[in-house]
């Protein structure tokens, strides 16, 4: 979501109150190596994290929310399966100039991201 609202095409930082990419300046790779981040919170295909970003996520707690996120290259403290977008649930796709593709579940699968939500949601409130 951040990155289709920003039009990055990964590693949105909003630490100065605004989006910003440095695809050059370091960025996720050189925080995670040099110790400043404290945690975690990968969402989407764990298994697309670079290498030397993913050992440095071992190190961190990490929560792992997305298709096959139990076989994360780097442990995570809390792995949320969820199903594929268009294959395992239904949904929408938006291309690039905001038109919403709908899509329809073609293959039974993990429960749905959104039925995941709302299972934590229900477990949190008091």
């Amino acid at each position: 979501m951040l990155t289709w609202q920003t039009g990055f095409p990964c590693a949105v930082d909003f630490a100065r109150g605004y989006p910003e990419y440095r695809p050059h300046g370091g960025g996720a790779a050189a925080l995670v190596a040099t110790g400043e981040v404290d945690a975690a919170l990968v969402v989407g295909a764990a298994a697309s994290v670079p290498e030397g970003i993913a050992r440095g996520l071992g190190r961190v707690p990490t929560v792992v929310i997305g298709p096959r996120a139990s076989a994360a290259p780097f442990p995570a403290a809390v792995a949320i399966d969820t199903g594929v977008a268009g294959i395992h649930e239904g949904g929408l796709a938006f291309r690039m100039d905001d038109v919403p593709l709908p899509l329809r579940p073609v293959l039974a699968g993990p429960r749905a991201a959104a039925a995941t939500i709302h299972a934590l949601r229900e477990a949190l409130e008091p």
